[in-house]
């Protein structure tokens, strides 16, 4: 495993405009995490370092790895490395978008503080369903972000933020988010 703020070009995504962008935003903007770890560097990386977090993330790919940021750490694990899905830091803020998310997912759920907050991006995909289905709190936005945290309190309050500027519908079962 490499932890290091390696000095790689600026990774640029093709479409800098992320699924989850909109209620990834509101959730940094509401929450205000000091840290925040992530699977899959990109745009929501420089959402939650432009937040003011400090950011720990997991890389399959070298070539994703970003420039060097004072508050930017980057390891760079290849995806089938039992390490991969790994917390390895007391977040309070979980970004999951990148390799074996539902493997992340659940190290999240089982290894994380209590009360934490977990983002996924395609969470429209079914697969990740059964390891999202283990938060007994989930909201999806419909267009491929799901928002799930253990704790009944946290949720209400994110239910309030998201669903009051429309970033996000209550769906009464899963059979109802929309599936691509």
């Amino acid at each position: 495993m490499i932890v290091a703020p390696l000095d790689f070009k600026l990774y640029e995504d093709k479409d800098p405009f992320h699924p989850c962008g909109e209620s990834y935003q509101k959730i940094l903007d509401c929450l205000r995490p000091e840290v925040v770890r992530e699977w899959g560097p990109g745009q929501n990386t420089r959402m939650a370092l432009a937040a003011g977090a400090e950011v720990f993330s997991t890389e399959s790919e070298p070539q994703r790895l970003f420039a060097h940021h004072p508050k930017l750490v980057q390891c760079y694990v290849a995806a089938g490395n039992d390490a991969y899905p790994d917390p390895w830091v007391a977040a309070h803020l979980f970004f999951v978008n990148g390799e074996r998310r539902a493997d992340c997912i659940e190290a999240v759920r089982t290894g994380a503080p209590e009360l934490h907050v977990l983002v996924l991006c395609d969470a429209q995909r079914r697969r990740y369903w059964p390891a999202l289905s283990c938060y007994e709190c989930v909201l999806a936005d419909g267009h491929g972000a799901a928002v799930a945290t253990a704790d009944r309190h946290v949720f209400g309050w994110l239910q309030d933020v998201l669903l009051k500027d429309r970033l996000a519908k209550k769906y009464a079962s899963w059979a109802e988010v929309p599936v691509n």
